[in-house]
């Protein structure tokens, strides 16, 4: 079962993302850059919403570390608007309008289940 749950992470992660050259030639911007630097580090990947208004960064998973860090920019203002992070999981695009964010502890408690640990998140954040 957990290499299912493992197996099913993964690939979802991997769908999806633009490498770092390919999005930003799109966005052929150094400041974009510095900025997903400065937020998630030099080892990140990238996947645009569909009208490529906002754009996701995720940190590597690095095996020294138990958080990914993520964050999203909007293109045309190049502003941080939203930026986070998640232990076990992942965060992902649900539409062109929201996240889907995947936080789940290491092992479930008793009577929980992975869908208790879905969080969606509106972008722009409405406060």
């Amino acid at each position: 079962m957990r290499l299912l749950l493992f197996c099913l992470i993964f690939f979802t992660q991997c769908a999806g993302r633009v490498t770092k050259s390919n999005a930003l030639s799109e966005n052929d911007s150094s400041t974009l850059n510095k900025v997903l630097e400065r937020e998630v580090g030099p080892n990140y990947s990238q996947t645009f919403n569909e009208t490529k208004t906002y754009l996701l960064s995720i940190s590597e998973k690095v095996a020294t570390e138990t958080m990914q860090r993520y964050v999203v920019v909007e293109v045309a203002t190049q502003k941080v608007v939203k930026n986070g992070a998640f232990s076990a999981g992942y965060v992902r695009w649900k539409n062109d309008q929201s996240l889907e964010l995947l936080n789940a502890p290491g092992t479930l408690p008793v009577g929980k289940n992975l869908s208790d640990y879905i969080e969606i998140i509106s972008i722009p954040i409405i406060k």
